[in-house]
């Protein structure tokens, strides 16, 4: 049964790859990221993905975590990368700069010779959620530190679900939750520097 599982999955990721690489062939050039997502069993090694993803065309790719495995495939490939910061790993990260440097001195700063970072994501759909609160402090400390780097070409982002939204129709009637507006109000403040700094 998970052969067959398998079989159907390679087949759909295989015919999904060959409609994009139809598309980039008669557009010439498509702007296409695709997630590379490692929760699984008997999946293909990173070298065979980020060849893949290099024979069909597809620059961009998000990371939901710092694989090691992906990060040594992915160098001199010209794929951009968004990495991503994981959920559990925030409230240690929220807690120090100190933790962020590290973090950051681990996980990104020996791959930049090698691979285009575009964003570092600072958790995964977690506002509303336990982890909200820790979400703003990090992205404060990576941003601080981007900067001191003189790293301008990577942004410092989070990613939010549907879920914050509590209303979102008509579009001019958009407003958040009540429990994820504080958090949103968090980042407004923060690029609101940010843009001021640059």
């Amino acid at each position: 049964m998970i052969a067959l599982f398998r079989h159907a999955m390679l087949f759909l990721l295989a015919t999904t790859a060959a409609a994009i690489h139809n598309q980039i062939q008669v557009a010439e050039s498509i702007d296409i990221g695709v997630c590379y997502g490692m929760l699984g069993n008997n999946l293909p090694a990173a070298t065979d993905v980020i060849n893949l993803y290099k024979k069909y065309g597809i620059g961009k790719m998000r990371l939901f975590d710092p694989n090691p495995e992906a990060l040594n495939a992915l160098r001199g490939s010209g794929i951009q990368v968004t990495l991503g910061i994981r959920n559990e790993d925030l409230p240690n990260l929220a807690a120090s700069p100190e933790a962020v440097m590290t973090w950051f001195k681990t996980n990104v700063e020996p791959h930049l010779d090698g691979i285009e970072f575009a964003i570092i994501a600072v958790g995964n759909e977690i506002i509303p959620g336990v982890y909200a609160q820790n979400v703003l402090p990090a992205m404060q400390y990576l941003q601080s530190i981007i900067r001191a780097k003189g790293l301008a070409g990577i942004k410092v982002s989070t990613v939010v679900s549907a879920a914050i939204l509590g209303s979102s129709y008509p579009p001019s009637s958009g407003a958040f939750t009540p429990e994820a507006s504080g958090a949103i109000r968090g980042f407004n403040k923060l690029y609101v520097i940010t843009l001021k700094t640059i």
